[in-house]
């Protein structure tokens, strides 16, 4: 039997009245996020991520107009106009873009780039795939899928100019949404004079992470392309993902074929750049001797990382589950 770790973290019980149940997020986000740290010397841009998930839902708006990124140094108050990138050149400027999302009809992710951003001179991006009814139209773009997300990196010129002695920079990120509130966001970039310091046969790392296949009221699980970017600007050398298997029945064509879809992204992040990798495991929903639901999380074999079997029926969050803790440790 292949060795396996495992680690009970939280306790449900499923008969106490009125008791709050992990289901499906209500309603549409807007996630955008930054690396709080980056070295001064080894990373020449500074990634945005922005995510929208769940734009599929009833009554959901999101007709994304456009994008505003103002920085400052820290020691100021104020923040300066908006960066633009007018004068780039259009291909130049879209590979300022990375890690978006693909057209997925069974994962539901939508395209970025059929987004059609282009660098205006009055905005940081500006999409232009749809228009609206006002008149005269605005330009934006319709996100109906469930996924949409995409990277968008400043550039070293650009950012290094508000680098002063605290070396310390803010972010101000404005999110124009045709016919509903616009968002913001603020956020604090530290930069290091010095590389995080390391020590030989030491590797920093996450043992808790959640990718795009938890999403529940409680969590919402991320990108793994754009995670990967952040993670290694922050000084970490590799990340398990742990996916609620209580989710795994929501999205994609099946469990076993989401389960096997992860482990095929994982495969190919880890082939493509062997400095940071992630590791399959998951967040199992078993149930133990007192039929009480339990969360385990479950990592696989060092020397066998994606023998790791998918034994779970998606039950444990608005639905008990079958499975047991003597079922999970036979599988393994």
């Amino acid at each position: 039997m292949n060795k396996t770790f495992l680690i009970f973290i939280l306790f449900f019980n499923f008969y106490i009245t009125n008791a709050q149940k992990q289901n499906n997020t209500p309603g549409s986000d807007f996630f955008v996020d930054v690396p709080t740290f980056i070295d001064l010397y080894k990373d020449s841009v500074i990634p945005i991520t922005f995510y929208v998930h769940e734009s599929d839902c009833f009554n959901c708006s999101n007709d994304l107009n456009y994008i505003d990124i103002s920085l400052k140094p820290a020691s100021s108050n104020n923040f300066d106009n908006p960066l633009v990138f007018d004068t780039m050149q259009w291909s130049n400027y879209m590979l300022l873009f990375s890690d978006y999302s693909i057209q997925n009809s069974a994962l539901q992710s939508q395209s970025f780039l059929d987004s059609k951003p282009i660098n205006d001179e009055n905005h940081s991006i500006l999409f232009t795939a749809d228009t609206n009814w006002w008149i005269p139209v605005v330009p934006v773009v319709h996100i109906t899928e469930h996924y949409f997300y995409f990277n968008f990196h400043i550039p070293y010129k650009v950012w290094s100019y508000y680098v002063n002695s605290d070396s310390v920079i803010d972010f101000h990120v404005y999110v124009s949404i045709d016919n509903d509130t616009d968002e913001e966001y603020w956020f604090r970039v530290f930069i290091r004079q010095n590389s995080i310091i390391r020590l030989p046969g030491w590797y920093r790392g996450d043992t808790h992470f959640h990718a795009i296949y938890t999403q529940n009221n409680a969590e919402n699980g991320l990108p793994l392309h754009s995670s990967k970017v952040a993670a290694k600007m922050l000084g970490l050398d590799w990340i398990t993902v742990t996916d609620h298997s209580c989710d795994f029945d929501n999205y994609g064509q099946s469990m076993v074929q989401n389960w096997q879809d992860l482990g095929n992204t994982i495969f190919n992040l880890n082939l493509s750049d062997s400095s940071f990798i992630f590791i399959r495991g998951i967040e199992a929903s078993i149930k133990n001797s007192q039929e009480k639901v339990v969360h385990s999380l479950v990592y696989p074999n060092p020397l066998q990382p994606f023998s790791l079997p998918y034994i779970f029926d998606g039950g444990g969050d608005m639905s008990s589950t079958v499975v047991t803790v003597d079922m999970m440790l036979d599988s393994l």
